[in-house]
């Protein structure tokens, strides 16, 4: 339990040949095991007509209370205008979650 700084870093591909006018990513919490999230922090990317295969990255910071680490919960949440994919590694780190404690509740 404590209060924690929870940054997020996530990069995004673009499978198609198609306009991205947004890429959304929400951290968000649950206090009830999952059933229901809030959102805590968001960001936002785009890019316009191009090639396939392109990127885009968007990144968000929230400070979070954890009283409770047996109810609660956290998830990076995605929503796009067409069809992208969160890139992710086992040799570098494109999407992150980095959680630093700063003190006790």
């Amino acid at each position: 339990t404590g209060i924690y700084k929870v940054e997020f870093y996530a990069t995004s591909r673009r499978a198609a040949n198609q306009a991205l006018p947004y890429v959304r990513y929400w951290l968000q919490l649950s206090t009830d095991s999952g059933s229901n999230y809030d959102s805590v922090a968001m960001g936002s990317s785009q890019m316009g007509t191009g090639g396939d295969n392109q990127e885009c990255f968007c990144c968000g910071t929230a400070m979070v209370d954890i009283t409770n680490v047996s109810t609660m919960r956290m998830r990076l949440y995605v929503a796009a205008s067409t069809h992208v994919r969160p890139l992710y590694g086992s040799s570098i780190n494109h999407t992150t979650l980095t959680f630093l404690k700063l003190g006790d509740t």
